[in-house]
């Protein structure tokens, strides 16, 4: 097996560091250059639009926003305005275009009033059911490449503040074009090179810090004219038609240190035989790197204390409380009292502001945890998933080093039937305890077992040094907070909600029915207020973990590690819950660490859940045995701007994330149905500037399309590539009907 043979390696591990480090050189000086061609696979192409079908997922990349999907077969355009992206490659004439929509049940005053290129088209006025309607885009408002397409509506009645606001339902969209019909616009040759038919282009995005060269070798067939566009995101845009009587060129691309710009390959014309053959397209810098490496890039970072010895093996503790987002805790800045005691803790050690999980669902989560892999690595993300048993687990590493590896778990998801005891002495799973009013167990009845553990551990004549691993999950839905904290925080200023709507799973079922109402916004504030006693009470809890640590002489010496699998939202994005989008709500965790390896105080780079792992076998002096997805937070690595993944599959959905310093891009795959959640507008792609914008509520991805496809490059370049040097096949494994009804108390499942 991989686990083993990687096990038996660990001889070489000296060898194998050299080696890695000089490779690592090498492939900084050839990612000096970038050969376009070669990752063609990565790039973003476009083709002339004839026709979208709103039954068919491919749909999903014209759509910009003001969007739902209610049903397979149309799309629904949202109050005020609705907007799409189109391709035009020939603005030699006018082209029709052809609306199939009804207006929505709601809108009273049926006109729709188009726009092209943010010009006004002549309006429509709606008749009642599914026609088609005509639309001239003039050839002088035509962009050669991409267009967008604008609907204002007009109504004079509008739903409530939590309901989307359908205007139209449209079914299709086609506009004449010469090409249509040809079935593929795209033909890399096997030698390298590739034919580029009229009517497309495609994308490459990226940032330097010198100036760089774009070398090109290319050559025509038929009538056609090939272009590159460049702009940058300072504003900066020029054209490149290339000479059809040369067949090398050499242009010099302008670069702002760091700042982004894209590469548009545009083939135009008006014969749809017409191609480029594209030869050779390089990034070659013209000067080498002289700027100055990062601080924390050639030295141990601040975090790290300067006289930690290595060799020390210290008790560690990992607490982990399921679905507690971190702005509702006093230490990251929330205005209620839930968290005195996790707030005293913070103060004493140190705290990571800006801390996100690397999927927004428990076994995702869960699997990075102990792992230091990302989900696409791990391969844990869907509900039939475990954990692949070739996967080498924190437990497993740290069992093989003196430790004994102990559990105490609330939650089945991470249970052992999803293979999340590997390399456990002990694993007590609570998850069978299933009541009516409350699937999880609380926290106090963990502490009771776990007090007990540690009473008698202490008193082995053969102790060795502890890894205690705990997971609840108060406050995880249903909120059923303990009669203790059933006062406390305000509740009773808030209009009571029916228990009906205190767990996932009914409610998403009651939201599908006919005559469903939203709660009151007094009425979800009752449901925050819920949540927030369960956080309280899971706080008292912690706290009475951290004396009874104090009182068996394991406190002083131990890392201690807090954290959350995920977050949890309450309308920030029109619904509640979690492992449904990629927002801040349901990503940013808190993350707090008791070492005498780090220094105390507050930590503001971008960390991840990935990152547990490989900072504490640093801590450890302990080597990974591959190459881990995370980083060590005392390490080498540089932090500051570094890529933060999250990844989404549950439930139907599949989305994307990253966050390079204050930027944020979320793709929703097309390649499943794409406008998931039928209820709520869903963008297919976003941009959030997250220092400006914290709430995400302004998607900017129409605004900065070169910071957009930059983002988008660098997301679907790393989704391409293998950096964790492990490549194992995802378990899927057959749930028990204990498993079902876990997870169906849980919402996960129906």
């Amino acid at each position: 097996m991989i686990k083993n043979r990687l096990r038996d390696a660990r001889q070489y591990i000296p060898l194998i560091c050299l080696l890695l480090s000089f490779s690592c050189q090498k492939s900084r000086e050839a990612k000096d250059s970038v050969d376009i061609l070669e990752n063609f696979a990565v790039l973003s192409t476009c083709i002339e639009t004839s026709n979208i079908d709103f039954d068919k997922d491919a749909a999903a990349s014209f759509l910009i926003c003001g969007w739902a999907k209610p049903q397979d077969d149309f799309v629904m355009g949202v109050f005020p305005s609705s907007s799409l992206f189109f391709y035009s490659f020939d603005s030699s004439q006018d082209k029709e275009c052809r609306i199939v929509c009804s207006p929505a049940p709601n809108l009273v005053k049926g006109q729709m009033s188009p726009f092209l290129n943010e010009e006004p088209l002549e309006n429509i006025n709606l008749r009642a059911g599914m026609h088609f309607y005509k639309l001239t885009l003039p050839a002088a408002l035509l962009r050669v490449g991409k267009n967008r397409l604008r609907f204002e509506y007009s109504s004079t009645e509008l739903g409530s503040e939590n309901q989307i606001q359908p205007a139209i339902m449209v079914r299709a969209l086609s506009i004449y074009s010469r090409f249509k019909g040809r079935e593929s616009f795209f033909d890399l040759q096997k030698k390298g090179s590739l034919i580029q038919y009229s009517g497309s282009a495609f994308t490459s995005a990226h940032a330097f810090n010198r100036p760089v060269q774009l070398q090109l070798k290319y050559s025509y067939q038929g009538d056609v004219q090939a272009s590159i566009i460049y702009e940058s995101e300072n504003g900066t845009k020029e054209n490149h038609p290339l000479p059809k009587d040369q067949s090398e060129i050499e242009l010099a691309i302008p670069v702002i240190n760091h700042v982004p710009f894209k590469l548009d390959f545009i083939a135009s014309g008006t014969d749809p035989r017409g191609a480029v053959v594209w030869k050779q397209i390089i990034l070659q810098p013209v000067q080498k790197d002289t700027a100055e490496p990062a601080a924390d890039a050639t030295s141990p970072s601040l975090l790290a204390t300067s006289a930690y010895d290595k060799t020390a093996r210290p008790d560690i503790i990992v607490y982990i409380i399921d679905a507690l987002r971190s702005d509702h805790l006093g230490c990251y800045g929330y205005s209620l009292p839930t968290s005195p005691y996790i707030d005293a803790f913070a103060e004493e050690n140190t705290l990571f502001t800006h801390a996100y999980a690397n999927s927004s669902w428990t076994r995702p989560s869960g699997a990075t945890i102990l792992t230091g892999l990302l989900p696409k690595h791990h391969k844990t993300m869907l509900v039939e998933h475990k954990l692949p048993p070739d996967v080498i687990t924190l437990p497993e590493i740290l069992k093989n080093h003196g430790y004994y590896t102990v559990a105490f778990n609330t939650n089945g998801n991470v249970g052992k039937g999803f293979g999340f005891d590997q390399g456990f002495d002990e694993f007590h799973i609570y998850a069978d305890d299933i009541k009516t009013e409350t699937v999880h167990v609380r926290s106090d009845v963990v502490n009771r077992d776990i007090f007990t553990f540690l009473q008698e551990y202490r008193k082995r004549s053969d102790r060795k040094p502890l890894f205690l691993w705990i997971w609840s999950t108060d406050p995880h839905d249903p909120y059923t907070p303990h009669e203790s904290v059933s006062q406390t925080l305000g509740i009773e200023q808030f209009e009571t909600l029916d228990k009906s709507y205190w767990r996932l799973a009914p409610f998403c079922e009651k939201r599908e029915e006919s005559d469903f109402t939203w709660p009151s916004l007094s009425a979800m504030e009752y449901l925050r207020t819920l949540y927030d006693q369960e956080i309280l009470f899971n706080d008292l809890t912690f706290g009475q973990l951290l004396d009874q640590l104090k009182q068996n002489g394991i406190y002083d010496n131990s890392l201690i590690l807090f954290t959350a699998d995920h977050g949890e939202e309450f309308l920030d994005h029109n619904w509640f819950g979690h492992g449904k989008t990629l927002y801040n709500e349901q990503l940013r965790i808190p993350l707090i660490i008791k070492s005498d390896a780090i220094n105390k105080g507050r930590f503001n780079d971008n960390v991840q859940l990935a990152d547990i792992v490989p900072t504490m076998l640093d801590i450890l002096g302990i080597d990974t045995p591959y190459a881990l997805d995370g980083a060590s937070l005392i390490g080498k690595t540089a932090l500051k701007g570094r890529p933060i993944f999250a990844e989404e599959a549950h439930s139907g959905n599949y989305l994307r994330s990253l966050i390079i310093g204050k930027d944020k891009f979320i793709f929703n795959l097309a390649s499943t149905k794409y406008l998931h959640i039928p209820w709520r507008v869903v963008y297919p792609q976003e941009l959030y500037e997250l220092e400006q914008d914290p709430g995400e509520r302004k998607n900017l991805f129409d605004k900065m399309e070169i910071l957009s496809a930059f983002m988008k490059h660098e997301l679907a370049d790393a989704y391409s590539r293998q950096p964790s040097g492990l490549d194992v096949e995802a378990e899927t494994t057959e749930l028990t009907e204990k498993q079902k009804e876990h997870l169906r108390g849980l919402g996960y499942i129906k």
